[in-house]
């Protein structure tokens, strides 16, 4: 797993920041590297996603934001077991308002 992130803030309040996300292939058991065994299913894939944010203040109190995951909505199977395969989140943006009390 690599995880870097960035950002800038202004003066007045205002943020805004991107994370970058890495996630290499694994294998879901022990078996993998076991000699005669197809890992085709047992591995999960390579992910590579980016998430933004930005806030700023509308008052003295309130914040508006922003936030945005996986914004090139990648796919992959990021987890395999007994239940099946799995994939990531599908891309997110959501906002609101933040009361700072």
């Amino acid at each position: 797993v690599v995880y870097g992130q960035i950002g800038l803030v202004g003066e007045s309040g205002w943020s805004a920041h991107a994370a970058l996300n890495y996630t290499a292939a694994t294998c879901s058991t022990t078996t993998c590297e076991r000699a005669g065994v197809d890992p085709t299913f047992l591995l999960t894939d390579d992910l590579f996603t980016v998430d933004l944010s930005a806030s700023a203040p509308i008052s003295k109190a309130l914040d508006l934001y922003v936030r945005a995951e996986n914004v090139l909505d990648e796919r992959a199977i990021t987890h395999r077991g007994a239940d099946g395969a799995r994939g990531n989140a599908a891309r997110y943006v959501g906002g609101g308002l933040r009361l700072r009390l």
